[in-house]
C-alpha cells in the first residue's frame, strides 16, 4: 500500500474517532435533557429481533409488544443509543422501535438543537466513511473505530416534532426499490455472470441458460425503459397532522414537545394477507422480463 494511501486512512480514522466521540457526548446531553423533562405520555411498539440464519425468511406476520408511559419512555431513550450488534441476533436485520415520547420541557429549544446536532454528526460520520475506497476497507476501519456497530442503526436519525401535533398514526408499509437500466446494461450484467456459474450447475449449462436470457434482452424494442424492481422489507411509518402534514420513518420513537394531548392510532400487528392499499408504482410494471433479476419493462400509465 502506498504511503499516501496509508496517510489518508489514518486521517479518516482520526476524523471518525472525533465524530464518534461527538455523537456519544451529544447523545448523552440529549438523554439528560429528556430525563429532566416532564413526561406527558409515551407509547412504543417492540418488534421481534431476527435470529442469525433467518435473514432470508419471508415475513408474513409481525406480532408487536406495546409498552406505555414510563416503561415506553425508558425503552425509547435506550433505543436512541442502540447501535451495536447483539449475541444471536442477525446483523443484516436492524433493531427498530416505532412509537413516540411526549414531553413538556422548559428547554425545548435546547432539545431541538441537540437533536439537529446529533443528526448532523451522524451524516458527517456517514460521509466520512464514504471517503474510504472499497467495502472491505470501509468495514475494517469503521469496526476499528466502533467495534460491533450496525451502520444503519448508527446513521439513522431521530425525529423531533417542533410543530404542535394533533394526530399521529403508525402503519406498516412495504415499498418497492427500483433502479433504471438499459438493454446494454443488462447484457453486460449477464455476460459477467457467465464467468461465475453457480455450484449446482456446469459451466456449459450456465452459459446456455444465460445465452437464452441475453437473446430475450436483444429481442426487446430499442429505447425500451427497463427497471430492476424488488420489494423492500416491511417497515413502520408515521403519518403526522400538524401545521404541515408529515410522513416520517418510525425506526425510532418520535419526540413530541408539547403539553396538549393528541390523537394516536397505534401500530398494529403486521399481516401480509391484509393490504392497506395498492401502491401506484405496482401498476406501472407488468410481468417480469427476467424474474431471476427482478427485471421489468416500465409501463407508462
Amino acid at each position: 500500500m502506498e504511503l499516501e494511501t496509508i496517510d489518508v486512512y489514518e486521517e479518516v480514522t482520526k476524523e471518525l474517532i472525533e465524530l464518534r466521540d461527538s455523537i456519544d457526548s451529544t447523545l448523552k446531553e440529549l438523554k439528560e435533557a429528556l430525563y429532566e423533562a416532564t413526561l406527558i405520555s409515551a407509547q412504543v411498539y417492540k418488534i421481534p429481533l431476527t435470529p442469525i440464519g433467518e435473514e432470508q425468511r419471508q415475513i408474513n406476520k409481525i406480532t408487536i409488544d406495546r409498552a406505555e408511559e414510563f416503561k415506553a419512555f425508558y425503552l425509547a431513550l435506550n433505543a436512541y443509543s442502540d447501535i451495536y450488534a447483539k449475541d444471536g441476533v442477525s446483523r443484516k436485520s436492524v433493531f427498530r422501535l416505532p412509537g413516540y415520547i411526549q414531553i413538556d420541557s422548559q428547554n425545548n429549544e435546547d432539545i431541538i438543537l441537540l437533536v439537529n446536532k446529533l443528526n448532523l454528526k451522524k451524516d458527517l460520520f456517514k460521509n466520512t466513511v464514504q471517503k474510504i475506497k472499497g467495502p472491505r476497507k470501509r468495514h475494517e476501519i469503521v469496526h476499528k473505530v466502533c467495534p460491533g456497530v450496525i451502520s444503519k442503526q448508527l446513521y439513522r436519525k431521530i425525529h423531533v416534532l417542533e410543530q404542535e401535533v394533533s394526530y399521529i398514526g403508525f402503519f406498516w408499509t412495504q415499498r418497492y426499490v427500483t433502479k433504471s437500466t438499459t438493454s446494454s446494461g443488462v447484457i453486460e450484467v449477464l455476460e459477467n455472470q457467465m464467468k461465475k456459474p453457480p455450484v449446482n450447475s456446469s459451466r456449459e449449462q450456465w452459459q446456455d441458460f444465460l445465452t437464452e436470457e441475453i437473446s430475450t434482452i436483444k429481442a426487446l424494442p430499442k429505447n425500451i425503459e427497463l427497471r430492476y424492481k424488488r420489494i423492500a422489507k416491511v417497515n413502520a411509518m408515521a403519518n403526522i397532522e400538524a401545521q404541515n402534514k408529515l410522513q416520517l420513518s418510525a425506526h425510532l420513537p418520535l419526540i413530541v414537545l408539547q403539553k396538549k394531548s393528541f390523537r394516536c392510532s397505534p401500530l398494529k400487528n403486521y399481516d401480509a394477507d391484509f393490504k392497506r392499499c395498492v401502491r401506484s408504482d405496482s401498476k406501472t410494471f407488468g410481468m417480469p422480463i427476467i424474474s431471476r433479476l427482478n427485471l421489468y419493462k416500465k409501463i407508462n400509465p
